[in-house]
């Protein structure tokens, strides 16, 4: 297998045939099997794993649940953490340095999953949310009382000051990524800015049974193979953060603007 973002080989660390203990699994246990692979140049990781990502519909309807279970009793969890608890206590701290704020700053969360992170930032920004997911959804709409950006409109050009995009791409296969990051760029306004957060690579040397390399991640940047994909995609990187967060995840922040505003 040839690494498809620095075109180098890869080797083939893992086979497996039953889920770590504490991973999430979205197919019945007799049909799991999955792959690790790494790149050894640049430490990319690709999982290969059940088919279900081929069909859409278990993000859109079933994820929530298996995911997340009840959407309003975790979504208060979160939310309750104790500040030092909570990473997206830090994940905010981190937007409002990197970011200017105030109410005529449009600001898109893709991906926003059960909505914490665009609730607790909707007093900084003019804040819209995107996600596939029906369920998540109508909690972000009818209980959060965000507004729902739909991505499918024709006139959608030059919009957004920032895109925040949380543990999300790291479920798509490389097309969709820069499909979507391509679409950024489209929707962004001049200068506008993007923040990604990504699962990192590096977490392969605590072991690969952590959720870093759970089966419903398809590729796994590092910080190199996030700048060499980024950098071929004519994005101007302005920064890259390495760190554990409070929950022991290990993650890349990054911070970048296209080339061409």
């Amino acid at each position: 297998m040839i690494c498809s973002i620095c075109l180098s080989k890869t080797s083939l660390i893992e086979t497996l045939s039953k889920p770590f203990p504490k991973e999430k699994f979205f197919c019945s246990k007799k049909k799991f099997k999955k792959k690790i692979f790494k790149c050894l140049k640049c430490d990319h990781h690709y999982i290969h794993s059940y088919d279900y990502r081929k069909s859409s519909y278990i993000y859109k309807l079933n994820y929530d649940n298996l995911a997340y279970g009840n959407i309003k009793k975790k979504f208060d969890a979160i939310k309750n953490l104790k500040k030092k608890e909570s990473s997206n206590f830090y994940r905010k701290k981190f937007i409002l340095k990197n970011f200017k704020f105030g109410k005529q700053k449009k600001l898109l969360d893709f991906g926003s999953g059960l909505g914490i992170f665009p609730y607790s930032i909707r007093n900084n920004y003019d804040v819209f949310f995107y996600d596939i997911n029906k369920n998540c959804i109508n909690f972000s709409k009818k209980q959060l009382k965000l507004n729902f950006f739909n991505i499918k409109k024709k006139n959608n050009k030059n919009i957004f000051h920032y895109i925040t995009c949380n543990k999300v791409l790291e479920h798509l296969n490389i097309l969709d990524i820069k499909k979507y990051l391509n679409f950024f760029k489209k929707i962004l306004k001049k200068n506008g800015k993007i923040y990604l957060e990504l699962p990192n690579a590096a977490a392969f040397k605590k072991g690969y049974d952590r959720q870093e390399f759970f089966s419903e991640h398809i590729n796994i940047f590092s910080r190199k193979s996030i700048r060499i994909f980024l950098e071929n995609l004519s994005f101007e990187i302005i920064k890259i953060k390495s760190l554990i967060e409070v929950s022991n995840k290990y993650t890349l922040r990054i911070i970048l603007r296209n080339k061409l505003n």
